[in-house]
Parts: structure tokens; sequence; C-alpha cells
């Protein structure tokens, strides 16, 4: 998947260019590019999630499946990370 993402002025590209979607489900959990779902993640995308929510990766962080982007999908992806950790 490749989108043509518009990225704010002023914004490091880096950052978009380091997201990966790990398990090709269309959406970014790894927001860090460091491999895995942690809380650095979490963190990036409460950051940062208004201008994702604005710009055209809404769906690619849109973790509750509403069809929007909203801070339910900080509490998902957090819910989803904890889950993670305790089956570990």
């Amino acid at each position: 998947y490749r989108a043509d993402i518009s990225i704010p002025i002023g914004f490091n590209i880096t950052f978009v260019e380091g997201m990966k979607d790990t398990n090709n489900d269309g959406r970014f959990e790894d927001l860090n590019g460091n491999g895995r779902l942690d809380m650095h993640d979490l963190v990036l995308l409460f950051q940062n999630f208004r201008w994702m929510g604005e710009s055209n990766l809404s769906a690619r962080i849109d973790f509750n499946k509403n069809n929007r982007a909203d801070y339910a999908d900080i509490v998902t992806i957090f819910n989803t990370m904890n889950s993670t950790i305790k089956n570990s």
C-alpha cells in the first residue's frame, strides 16, 4: 500500500517515511519504525494526531474501524499494546 500522503509545511518527512504497517491491515501500528508496537508509537500518535487525522493518513490510523480518526483510536491502540504485553 503506497498512498500519496500530504505532509504539512514544516513537518519532518522522515517521520512519515518511518511509519510501518507491521501486520498488513492497512493501518500504521509502528509509527517510529522500530519494528514493533510500543509506548513510543502511542506517544507519536498522540502528539501528531491532529495533522494525521486531517491528512489523508486518517484511514491509516483508524484503529477502532469507525471510519474516522478520533481519540478512541488512541485508546484502541493503547488497549492493543496492553493486551500484547499481558500475553507475552
